[in-house]
C-alpha cells in the first residue's frame, strides 16, 4: 500500500520514466515498505498507482486526505459533493480535482 511514511524520495523526472519509477514504488509498496512521494501532473494510470492523497492548498491547509478510490471514484465523489465541477470520463482525476471553489 503506498502510505505516508518518513521515507522520502525526490525525483524530477521526464514523463516517459514516471511509469517506470511509480511501478517500482509499487512494487515496494506490494511488498510492505511504506513509500511517501510528491507528483506534479501525473497522468491518470499514474494518478491510480496510488492509494492515498494529501492535497493541500496554498499556504498548507489540508483539503483532501484520503483514499484514491478504484478509478479515482473515492477522491472525485468527496470533490463534486463539494461543489467542483463534475469529472468527465475522458478527464484526468488530477486535474479534475484543481478545478475546485475555494
Amino acid at each position: 500500500m503506498l502510505i505516508p511514511s518518513f521515507t522520502r524520495l525526490c525525483l524530477i523526472i521526464i514523463p516517459e520514466s514516471s511509469w517506470s519509477i511509480i511501478s517500482c514504488l509499487r512494487r515496494l509498496a506490494d511488498s510492505g515498505q511504506a513509500i511517501l512521494c510528491t507528483i506534479h501532473q501525473p497522468s491518470s494510470s499514474l494518478f491510480e498507482q496510488f492509494d492515498r492523497i494529501l492535497l493541500l492548498e496554498k499556504g498548507g491547509r489540508c483539503v483532501y486526505f484520503g483514499n484514491i478510490g478504484p478509478k479515482s471514484r473515492d477522491v472525485i465523489n468527496y470533490f463534486e459533493t463539494r461543489g467542483a465541477a463534475r469529472c468527465s470520463l475522458k478527464t484526468n482525476p488530477a486535474e479534475c480535482k484543481s478545478s475546485l471553489p475555494c
